[in-house]
């Protein structure tokens, strides 16, 4: 095998690998989109019970971890009125094909007497494929000083 050809089989092979590895980001985002999708068309904690594994662990900054299913969805209490959105900013899928993660920003908005406030921030899922479909495993966010500006 000639010198040329070579790095054209080692070149060839690297950008079907990149190619592969952005396709799993865009497969574990748009699971991400279709949870925070959910969180707007049936409500935050309806999306949460859907999404989250049994043995899930939320770990939000400020907070003690939350540990399981049930008790999540139970530390839940959005205020009437309440949204968070979410889009995620990147993400990965392991060589097993069973484990992920995504990492983006949210807005949570409340009502408060001064009118609408929003909180920015930003949060990390951990996400393992459990009888073909993706479950959040491990989930926490904490605040951010404003609008991701990347």
């Amino acid at each position: 095998m000639s010198l040329k050809t070579a790095i054209f089989a080692a070149l060839s092979g690297l950008i079907l690998t990149l190619a592969s590895a952005a396709q799993d980001a865009e497969e574990i985002k748009n699971v991400d989109r279709a949870f925070n999708n959910m969180a707007q068309e049936k409500g935050i904690v309806a999306a949460f019970d859907h999404y989250l594994a049994n043995d899930v662990v939320k770990l939000d900054g400020g907070r003690h971890p939350i540990i399981g299913h049930a008790a999540v969805i139970a530390s839940m209490q959005p205020p009437e009125g309440a949204t968070l959105v979410w889009e995620p900013q990147d993400g990965r899928i392991a060589a097993s094909e069973d484990l992920a993660f995504t990492w983006g920003t949210y807005v949570y908005s409340v009502d408060t007497p001064e009118g609408r406030k929003d909180h920015h921030g930003k949060y990390f899922t951990i996400w393992a494929k459990e009888n073909g479909k993706w479950r959040a495993i491990a989930d926490g966010g904490n605040p951010s000083p404003g609008a991701y500006p990347g």
